[in-house]
């Protein structure tokens, strides 16, 4: 004689066998979830230190650049003086105080 297993969907009857089943789920659900928390730790804490390593290495690029720019020799003839004459030239209105014209 063969025995046939059949699989019936739904709660057991037993009220037992329901609560281990229940016990059971809600551990698997607490083990997903903190699995999950964990791999988002760990994903974040990369990325963190991927932007960290970026960041730094971006900062060192433009300190280097700044000191290289500061270090170097001024061009040639920084700071002489430029000796000239400058005249004023008047626009609109001001030619007539220039001409001593009374002001309307």
């Amino acid at each position: 004689m063969i025995r046939r297993i059949e699989f019936r969907g739904g709660p057991p009857g037993n009220p037992l066998l329901h609560a281990l089943a229940l016990a059971g789920g809600a551990l698997v659900f607490a083990a997903l979830v903190l699995f999950s928390l964990v791999a988002f730790v760990v994903v974040a804490s990369v990325i963190a230190l991927l932007a960290a390593i970026v960041g730094i290495r971006v900062w060192w690029s433009h300190r280097r650049a700044v000191r290289r720019a500061s270090s170097m020799e001024p061009p040639a003839g920084a700071g002489h003086v430029i000796e000239g004459e400058y005249r004023r030239v008047a626009t609109g209105g001001d030619s007539r105080r220039e001409r001593g014209d009374p002001e309307r």
